[in-house]
């Protein structure tokens, strides 16, 4: 699932199944990108990515179970939490 340089009014894949990656890098979500709970059977990549919500968590990957996790050159969250 390839995602990157999208804009994102949020994203909610709560218990998502994927057999490959999942690409976040360079998004810019406005609400909550929800994983909870996912299992990515490759690496998600968060590389650049911009979590921007403006109240709870931007970032919601409680229970995941990824192979990998690319996290380099975030911001620091400006509203909520990652």
């Amino acid at each position: 699932l390839a995602l990157n340089g999208s804009h994102l009014p949020g994203l909610n894949a709560q218990g998502a199944q994927v057999t490959g990656s999942v690409v976040l890098g360079g998004i810019t979500a406005t609400s909550t990108v929800d994983l909870n709970g996912a299992t990515i059977g490759g690496q998600l990549d968060c590389e650049d990515a911009r979590f921007e919500a403006k109240t709870g968590y931007g970032l919601n990957a409680q229970g995941l179970t990824a192979v990998a996790l690319i996290w380099r050159d975030l911001p620091a969250p400006e509203h909520g939490s990652i």
